[in-house]
Order: structure tokens, then sequence, then C-alpha cells
């Protein structure tokens, strides 16, 4: 069977993996690899070129992300922080 779950308001693909996860009646969801930020490369297997790059300062600590990347870090502390 396929399922077609509306993920409307999900900038990225990890922002709209837990609404598909919770929509099929998961009740645990691991994240690896969405830390919303740049290191030395733009992702662990590529280097691509940022786009948009800007730097957020969080409790003192500077970052370098770019807007969509932003929107998935707002994204998913909203969905971590809501009641269940």
């Amino acid at each position: 069977d396929i399922a077609i779950i509306d993920t409307v308001g999900c900038s990225t693909t990890a922002s709209a993996a837990p609404v598909a996860a919770i929509n099929q009646g998961y009740s645990e969801i691991s994240f690896f690899g969405c830390e919303c930020c740049f290191g030395a490369k733009s992702h662990i297997d590529r280097d691509e070129i940022i786009r948009n790059k800007m730097v957020i300062t969080c409790n003192g600590e500077m970052f370098i992300t770019n807007p969509q990347m932003l929107m998935q870090s707002l994204e998913l502390g909203k969905m971590m922080s809501a009641p269940m």
C-alpha cells in the first residue's frame, strides 16, 4: 500500500519525516545529521556550494547556516516541544 501524507509547512525532508512517521503510527523517531548548520563541508559525503549563507548566534556560539536550514531547525524545535 502507498500512503500519501500532507507535509505542508515542512521545509526539508528532515522536518517532513516525523510528520510521516507519526501518521504511520510510529511512536519514536531518531534524528541523525540534523544539526541545521555547516561544518568544513556542506554534507558528510560531498561539498556543495552553500547559497544564502548566514551566521546565527545561539547561546554565545556562532553557526553557519542558510534560510532553509534555519527553517528546518525552527520546525524541528516546534515539533519536539509540542505536547504529545
